[in-house]
């Protein structure tokens, strides 16, 4: 499979139907295409790339868990991502480095499954301190870095660690703390590295900067709206975190109405991020707290169920807006996985896609995995 040519097709692909999923649904009141035939033709059109990614086929090493009394305190869910992501790490004596370690989960049952040492690079000095601990209850050979790896001023002791590992890996870091790893992980000529990129939108910039240059010569950009779309996924979200989606969206939208039609304003204006309680009281309280981000109060003719109605059915139309980005959000992530990959073939290395596990575990189940060339 030649991932460079096929990075290059999934980008002339995706560019040519940025109009169906390059758009903010939520600023739409009214469906924005015209022809849906066309639609149907361009999405043939992409799913007749080629998948880079394997399916997942389950190891022998995941048949065999390990011992309760040392994954105390990792939920299941976590738990069973951990071990199929150990499933995939070649078993091996040499010290491996374990990215944005949170209490080391991953680096702890990989030094317990494969006898080897693990070094942990985490930034919160709290949860250093609490693997560090678990690794000595354990009398594991764990030990723990506390640092913040976006932080250039220690390049110098991120390399010094890399360069004394065989392996380096990360599961569901995010957006430029994967990214730094990649970078760093090349540099210092780590043998084997083990990366399942996670929520591609948490970037300092405001459009993604490719790593690898077959993507820097494409004329092809992401904006963080795109890249948001590539990190989606309600597999793992319950009935009630769905319903607790959907409720906060009619809100935003009946608000957003109403506030364009109070001010004749037809351009979309963002609100901060709050507490998922409020979505729990009145709506009239939340419009109350939203007018004020703009400046504007409810007065007494504030008609909440009209408002509700309208912010309903705008609801729909972004939904089914919705709908359609989703069709592209498995082609705009396989093109992200591509030019990590990629950027790894062109520092040397020999690069495979996978997915770790099943979907239903995570969205972000796919492994890239990187052996350097002898």
């Amino acid at each position: 499979m030649d991932l460079k040519e096929l990075l290059k097709q999934y980008s002339q692909a995706l560019s040519d139907s940025r109009a169906f999923w390059d758009i903010v649904a939520f600023e739409h009141s009214e469906w924005p295409w015209e022809d849906e035939s066309t639609l149907a033709r361009v999405l043939d059109g992409m799913r007749s790339l080629v998948d880079p990614v394997w399916p997942y086929e389950p190891s022998e090493a995941s048949e065999f868990p390990p011992p309760f009394w040392l994954t105390q305190g990792i939920k299941g869910r976590k738990l069973a991502q951990v071990q199929a992501f150990i499933a995939q790490v070649p078993n091996q004596l040499a010290i491996a480095t374990e990215w944005c370690a949170g209490k080391g989960h991953l680096g702890r049952l990989l030094s317990f499954t494969q006898q080897r040492p693990v070094v942990s690079i985490e930034w919160q000095s709290a949860l250093c301190a609490e693997g560090a601990e678990l690794a000595r209850h354990h009398q594991l050979p764990q030990t723990f870095i506390q640092q913040d790896v976006l932080a250039t001023t220690d390049d110098g002791k991120i390399q010094q660690t890399l360069r004394n590992s065989q392996t380096a890996m990360a599961l569901h870091a995010c957006g430029d703390l994967h990214i730094r790893l990649l970078e760093h992980a090349t540099e210092a000529q780590v043998r084997d590295i083990f990366v399942a990129p996670c929520c591609y939108h948490l970037t300092r910039q405001a459009y993604y900067e490719p790593l690898s240059k077959i993507a820097q010569a494409c004329d092809f950009r992401l904006s963080k709206n795109a890249l948001r779309l590539a990190a989606q996924g309600l597999v793992t979200a319950g009935r009630r975190e769905r319903g607790l989606r959907q409720t906060e969206l009619v809100w935003r939208l009946s608000y957003e109405s109403w506030r364009q039609d109070q001010l004749s304003d037809p351009c979309y204006r963002p609100l901060n991020s709050v507490s998922k309680a409020i979505f729990a009281g009145p709506f009239e309280d939340f419009c109350r707290w939203a007018a004020a981000q703009h400046g504007m109060s409810l007065d007494l003719s504030f008609d909440a169920e009209y408002w509700l109605a309208i912010g309903k059915q705008r609801f729909l139309v972004t939904e089914a807006i919705e709908q359609v980005r989703l069709k592209f959000q498995p082609y705009i992530e396989r093109w992200l996985l591509l030019d990590r990959a990629v950027f790894l073939q062109e520092q040397g290395y020999e690069v495979s896609l996978k997915a770790f596990c099943e979907r239903e575990l995570t969205p972000r189940n796919t492994l890239i995995s990187a052996r350097a060339r002898v």
